[in-house]
């Protein structure tokens, strides 16, 4: 459970619109959104300040997509670290 209120898609502002718009059209996807069009774990964070999370965005496509390391290492390193802080 988010500390977070879901921001609803329809009443978003301009500027929060444009981060949403970016996350849905990247690689993450409809992978990101609930049933509702509403974007779930720290991507609805992202929404509440959308410069950082514009920012935050594009970094995390960087390290997550276009990585010199093999997808298989990416992976381990990405549940390891979940593992680490206790992530469900």
């Amino acid at each position: 459970m988010s500390r977070l209120p879901p921001l609803n898609p329809s009443q978003l502002t301009p500027e929060q619109e444009e981060t949403y718009q970016s996350l849905i059209a990247g690689p993450r996807g409809k992978n990101i959104m609930d049933e509702k069009g509403t974007l779930t774990g720290p991507f609805n964070a992202m929404l509440y300040s959308p410069q950082i999370g514009n920012k935050l965005q594009e970094l995390g496509s960087q390290l997550r997509f276009h990585s010199e390391l093999p997808p298989n290492l990416l992976e381990l390193a990405i549940i390891t670290i979940g593992a680490h802080w206790k992530a469900q």
